[in-house]
């Protein structure tokens, strides 16, 4: 089994970029609460290119760059975002493991790795671009490393070319020589050969191995500075006494091979929802028909990777003034396009003026974006799009398995509304008995075609085989 890693760098800001689009292009830094108050944890390179740096207090960051969008770090939003990039893999592998935390136990760490199995009967290039374009769709950046065991499928993930030298895109730029940034990070795919991760690893620097400081140091003494070097080291002089970790086995391609991750049962039981907040200086048609859109393509994909489709939905809408107004979609029939759940949105925000007029003024202060919606049922308030809207957030509050066709077919009842059951089971029954009818008759043609192809062999060797008759009784005559 192969195995892929999916690198995410900066993961908190990528997660909270994705939540608020219009800080795309602006100098943001995500914080962190300490002891010693509010510290920079990560930042987009326009920040960097300001002078902010990770570990740099917040205050001290604003002064130098006065523009500066501080955005307090939430877990839950990371949270939400692996959801999200669990739902769209999981249609096209069987399962995502989404890694380890980080080295500090921080649910916020900066970077974040996520692996998958490459499935049988894929080229691993194509899987990996596959990756790539869903993860896209959801608004994220990645870069894909694909080898035999995990960490060498880590290290071709993270490793770029820089100026003729290697580096790393997960090393802390506050720790390189001179300060200088992190590499440029661009989207790309590494596959490393079958059976070659140790010729992979050989000539990267031995600091890719996660050895102690002072061994390192005492190693590259004895003239040992690659991880090949390392490799070839003896066993006994490598023992793991002093580590946990087998660095020998890493360092010659033998890395762990096990995946350990969230399957489509798991999936299922989770909340799909997207949220997305709005830029108040933007224009407030524009904006929020991008929105609508954005939510409904991120949602659409994820049903497809769920493999399941929406039958009810929830629009929930965050004004300015904190207040949520709730509204349910029933739908008709089962969705699952970008297009039809974007129609299906688009309604809720056309409501008529005239049924603005009666709704309740106090109806808003209980409807919370947490609310349960199978719940207790409460009036929503039609959604006003005249006033200041912060936020949306689209929820399938109902899904369903099967295609729409499948329905008309089992559960005509349900989804046809009107009618006579008796007649939409008999058109159902009819139906079915088309498709068994159309089955036999292809089976039949196969059959026929089959004699067709077999008879004049059959019918050439009787003809030789009269021929030599007549020939033989010539002869004999």
């Amino acid at each position: 089994m192969r195995i892929a890693c999916v690198y995410l760098p900066s993961f908190p800001l990528q997660a909270h970029v994705r939540q608020a689009p219009h800080l795309a292009n602006l100098p943001v830094a995500i914080t962190v609460s300490t002891d010693d108050g509010l510290v920079i944890r990560t930042c987009s390179r326009s920040a960097w290119a300001e002078g902010v740096r990770p570990g740099m207090p917040a205050a001290t960051a604003r002064i130098i760059a006065p523009d500066l969008q501080l955005v307090t770090s939430a877990p839950s939003v990371c949270e939400q975002v692996l959801d999200a990039i669990v739902d769209s893999l999981i249609g096209i592998c069987d399962e995502v493991d989404v890694g380890t935390i980080g080295t500090d136990g921080d649910a916020t760490s900066v970077h974040r790795a996520i692996y998958v199995p490459v499935p049988t009967r894929n080229r691993a290039a194509a899987f990996g671009q596959k990756l790539l374009n869903h993860l896209s769709r959801q608004g994220l950046r990645a870069r894909v490393g694909i080898a035999d065991d995990r960490f060498t499928a880590h290290i071709a993930a993270v490793t770029v070319q820089r100026r003729g030298r290697t580096a790393r895109l997960d090393a802390d730029g506050s720790t390189q020589a001179g300060g200088s940034p992190p590499p440029v990070f661009q989207q790309a795919c590494e596959v490393v050969p079958r059976g070659g991760s140790a010729a992979f690893l050989a000539p990267l620097p031995l600091n890719y191995l996660s050895i102690d400081s002072d061994v390192q140091n005492m190693l590259q003494t004895r003239g040992i500075k690659t991880v090949g070097d390392f490799a070839a080291l003896p066993p006994p002089s490598v023992s793991q006494d002093w580590s946990d970790v087998d660095f020998w086995g890493l360092a010659r391609g033998r890395g762990p091979r096990h995946i350990r991750g969230i399957d489509r049962v798991q999936v299922l039981e989770r909340m799909l929802c997207e949220r997305l907040e709005l830029d108040p200086n933007a224009s407030m048609a524009s904006e929020l028909e991008l929105a609508l859109r954005t939510l409904s393509d991120r949602v659409a994909q994820r049903l497809e990777g769920r493999g399941r489709m929406a039958k009810a939905l929830v629009l929930r809408v965050r004004q300015v003034n904190g207040d949520w107004h709730n509204h349910e979609i029933p739908l008709s029939m089962p969705l699952a396009a970008a297009s039809e759940l974007f129609a299906a949105a688009s309604s809720a925000l056309t409501t008529p003026t005239e049924q603005a007029s009666d709704a309740k003024p106090n109806a808003t202060a209980d409807a919370t974006p947490n609310a349960t919606i199978d719940g207790q049922q409460v009036e929503p308030d039609p959604i006003a799009t005249t006033g200041n809207i912060a936020g949306l957030e689209l929820e399938v509050s109902t899904e369903s398995d099967a295609n729409p066709f499948e329905l008309q077919l089992f559960d005509a009842d349900e989804h046809t509304g009107d009618g006579d059951s008796v007649s939409e089971n008999a058109h159902a029954e009819q139906g079915m008995n088309e498709v068994l009818s159309l089955a036999q008759v292809r089976s039949q043609s196969a059959k026929s075609r089959s004699r067709r192809r077999h008879t004049p062999r059959r019918a050439t060797n009787a003809s030789a085989m009269m021929k030599q008759q007549l020939l033989f009784d010539r002869e004999s005559a």
